[in-house]
């Protein structure tokens, strides 16, 4: 008897933790954009969406939506370019937040690589880091 293959992980992950409780933060919408480049090759302040999720029962995006999809229908980024993960974090705590969002910026250098984005969410304070 073989065993299955698991599904391969999309490009980009993310997964909320609220620190306020010590819980996952499910519901959360997120959105996925990539930054155009200037002629000098640096990001310009313009983006556009990639893909949309929520946050599921354990905080994190399972899945990614989008049309933009490579081999085997798994989301592609790309090297060199920047990207940002906005999750929505006011109806999340009920508009009791002083962050009605949370952006987060990372490049990516090797699109070979996962890329993983934890955010750790409270009312009145966030922190970030990449996971693996």
């Amino acid at each position: 008897m073989s065993t299955p293959t698991p599904a391969p992980k999309p490009a980009v992950t993310c997964h909320v933790l609220n620190t306020a409780t010590g819980k996952p933060a499910p519901g959360i919408p997120c959105t996925l954009s990539r930054f155009l480049k200037l002629d000098d090759g640096t990001p310009s302040s313009s983006s556009f969406e990639v893909a949309r999720a929520l946050t599921n029962d354990d905080g994190r995006v399972a899945q990614w939506e989008t049309r933009q999809k490579g081999a085997a229908g798994r989301l592609v980024v790309e090297e060199g370019f920047t990207y940002k993960i906005r999750f929505e974090t006011w109806e999340y705590f009920g508009g009791e937040t002083f962050f009605p969002y949370v952006e987060v910026v990372f490049t990516v250098k090797d699109a070979a690589q996962h890329y993983h984005i934890p955010l750790l969410l409270a009312p009145y304070s966030y922190t970030t880091y990449r996971g693996s």
